[in-house]
């Protein structure tokens, strides 16, 4: 069973509208994320969300369920974009050694 991203969002109103569709319509689907997204609001920290995979034969299905609901517009393959995530984790690390320089240095400074 291939799985295959749907969707992706931040908001878990969103997700739970969708998770509630695909039940009523027997769609089989997993959400990739929640629990990241959950944990101390690390959903605006360089996480991008919270995913909605459905199996690769549902796909078709699943994407004129989303359409009819008014959830087109969040395509995951017209939303991804890696550039994004890599330079957040560039700055990410830089900020990170400068912290840990700050610290060494008031250690040993005083």
């Amino acid at each position: 069973m291939k799985l295959i991203d749907i969707f992706r969002s931040s908001y878990q109103f969103e997700i739970s509208n969708i998770k509630n569709l695909f039940k009523a319509e027997n769609i089989y689907y997993q959400v990739r994320g929640e629990a990241m997204d959950s944990a101390a609001g690390i959903g605006g920290m360089g996480n991008d969300g919270m995913r909605i995979a459905v199996e690769e034969g549902d796909y078709s299905r699943a994407r004129e369920i989303l359409e009819n609901a008014g959830f087109a517009g969040e395509n995951i393959s017209e939303t991804q974009n890696p550039d994004r995530k890599s330079q957040f984790n560039k700055w990410l690390i830089g900020i990170i050694a400068i912290l840990i320089t700050l610290a060494l240095l008031s250690l040993f400074a005083g």
